[in-house]
């Protein structure tokens, strides 16, 4: 079970991610796929978009996980996904693939197996940082697009306004909070000694996790104020 400190520091910067992934998703309709493929489907992006995606997808849409065969076992458990794929067993229909491992190999792959079928490919995250690769040209099926979320923060925000955006978000929070259900202990005091329900394991000060979040939230709106000026 998660702690809910380091499930607030820990997750939270990667289900902003996860939602504005799933808001593009929503707003393009699915690009008339009927699967949505999600690469490193073990990772934090991808549980948090496949949790929102699962909330209030059309009828007729899938959502598959791409994982490799050691992980599958905890996928499949995570509940959010309709099918846990090893990266060799990609079914042939339309598909959209949220490419969040960034492996070269992997990506290639997928384009060759899916070809015409594959309706939008984007490239959001780069888990497999280790196998990361240029972007190959001429690959079947549309060219790999770069997701840059700073955009559609912007566009989103302009369509529904800050404070609209802000509820949303923390709706979509509360909610994948819910999902994970965090294990429950006492908080951190300012001196950051810790509470008498807290692991032994956890320990870490409340400076240091205030400290994360803020210096996260510090950086988004510093990139927000670039952008509008």
């Amino acid at each position: 079970m998660w702690g809910l400190g380091n499930v607030v520091c820990s997750r939270h910067p990667e289900l902003r991610l996860s939602f504005f992934c799933a808001e593009f998703l929503k707003d393009e309709q699915f690009f008339d796929a009927r699967q949505v493929i999600i690469s490193s489907a073990s990772s934090k992006t991808a549980l948090g978009l496949a949790f929102l995606l699962a909330q209030g997808r059309p009828e007729g849409i899938r959502i598959v996980a791409l994982t490799s065969a050691a992980n599958a076992g905890f996928v499949g458990k995570r509940g959010v996904y309709d099918r846990v794929l090893s990266y060799e067993a990609i079914s042939s229909m339309p598909a959209v693939f949220m490419d969040i491992a960034g492996d070269g190999a992997v990506r290639a792959a997928v384009h060759r197996h899916l070809g015409d079928d594959l309706k939008h490919s984007a490239r959001v995250g780069f888990t497999h940082w280790d196998a990361l690769a240029p972007v190959e040209t001429g690959l079947p099926g549309p060219a790999p697009r770069l997701f840059f979320a700073p955009d559609h923060i912007l566009e989103r925000r302009q369509e529904c306004g800050a404070e609209l955006l802000a509820a949303r978000l923390l709706e979509a929070w509360r909610g994948f909070l819910g999902y994970v259900k965090p294990a429950r202990h006492r908080a951190y005091d300012r001196q950051g000694r810790r509470g008498a329900n807290v692991p032994a394991g956890a320990r870490r000060s409340h400076a240091a996790r205030a400290g994360v979040c803020r210096v996260d939230r510090l950086a988004v709106m510093t990139l927000l104020k670039r952008r509008a000026t």
